[in-house]
């Protein structure tokens, strides 16, 4: 019998959402380091909406050694929003991805108030007050000078600016802006929002440099209630290596990330991803962006 396919080995889950939390997780995130690394994962990010993530999963690091927890900070209100000092702290703490603004970007909150289920989320952490409604463009459509000046930060530190919820023209004119920095940037799940994230739109990202990163939290019946056999099709139109796979998962309503990531690689596998083009976006490129050296069979 051929041994069977085990696409957690070795992976790196970029996006995932977990306790301690306002909201109830499906756990904490030593318990996901456990059961992480009991299914052969090499590492995880941990994103929190509303706090910097590097301090939780530094102790994390400590109390599981042998498992590469990422923190990081999302450029949310709360956060400090939009500002180099926030991220200079973050990234002196040893933050490893610079999120640019999720439940606080314009784009997302109007796509909310237009009926997308991303509503529920930006209600749930407004806590009944205003949106900032933060864009990263000016009236022109270039970048503002501060996302630049992040930019050029995340490249000294060596970490990673992931889009968040900002609009493909936001993130266009981000690649744009990012063209004599270098720095390395992720289109957070475009699949969210295929609507306005077209393929030939993505073709554009990438050829500017992006990589794409899709989510299985893109498919769930409880969020994203998205297509899989769509979302299969533009991978193999921008091509797997440009993209990198991650679950968004760690609801209570969801399965535990682990389990959800490995769901993730086989649903796509039966869409017509390869075996081998699904490693390449769940464990050596996300790898490479992290700094993680090739995956060693181990």
């Amino acid at each position: 019998m051929a041994q069977k396919w085990q696409p957690l080995l070795g992976a790196v889950d970029l996006h995932i959402h977990i306790g301690p939390d306002i909201v109830e997780r499906y756990y904490d995130s030593i318990d996901l380091a456990h059961e992480a690394a009991e299914a052969g994962m090499a590492g995880f990010a941990v994103k929190d909406q509303l706090c910097p993530s590097m301090f939780k999963a530094a102790l994390t690091r400590k109390v599981v050694p042998g498992i590469d927890v990422i923190g990081a900070i999302v450029l949310n209100e709360i956060c400090g929003g939009l500002s180099t000092r926030a991220v200079l702290y973050a990234l002196k703490a040893e933050a490893k991805i610079v999120w640019l603004p999720t439940v606080d970007a314009k784009y997302a909150y109007r796509k909310g108030l237009a009926g997308h289920w991303i509503k529920r989320v930006s209600d749930r952490n407004a806590f009944g007050g205003a949106n900032p409604e933060y864009m990263i463009i000016d009236h022109s459509g270039e970048c503002i000078p501060v996302v630049r000046e992040i930019l050029a930060l995340a490249a000294q530190y060596g970490a990673v600016v992931a889009s968040g919820h900002v609009s493909p023209e936001e993130c266009l004119a981000l690649l744009r802006a990012n063209k004599n920095i270098g720095t390395n940037i992720v289109i957070t799940h475009p699949n969210l929002w295929f609507d306005d994230f077209t393929i030939p739109i993505l073709h554009e990202m990438v050829e500017l440099g992006a990589i794409l990163e899709f989510t299985m939290g893109g498919l769930s019946p409880n969020r994203g209630h998205g297509d899989l056999y769509q979302m299969a099709d533009a991978i193999k139109s921008v091509g797997h290596q440009h993209c990198i796979l991650a679950t968004d998962s760690g609801a209570i309503d969801s399965p535990p990330p682990p389990e959800d990531l490995r769901t993730f690689c086989y649903l796509l596998r039966s869409a017509g991803i390869s075996e081998k083009e699904v490693d390449v976006m769940v464990r050596d490129n996300p790898r490479k962006l992290m700094g993680m050296g090739k995956y060693s069979g181990e």
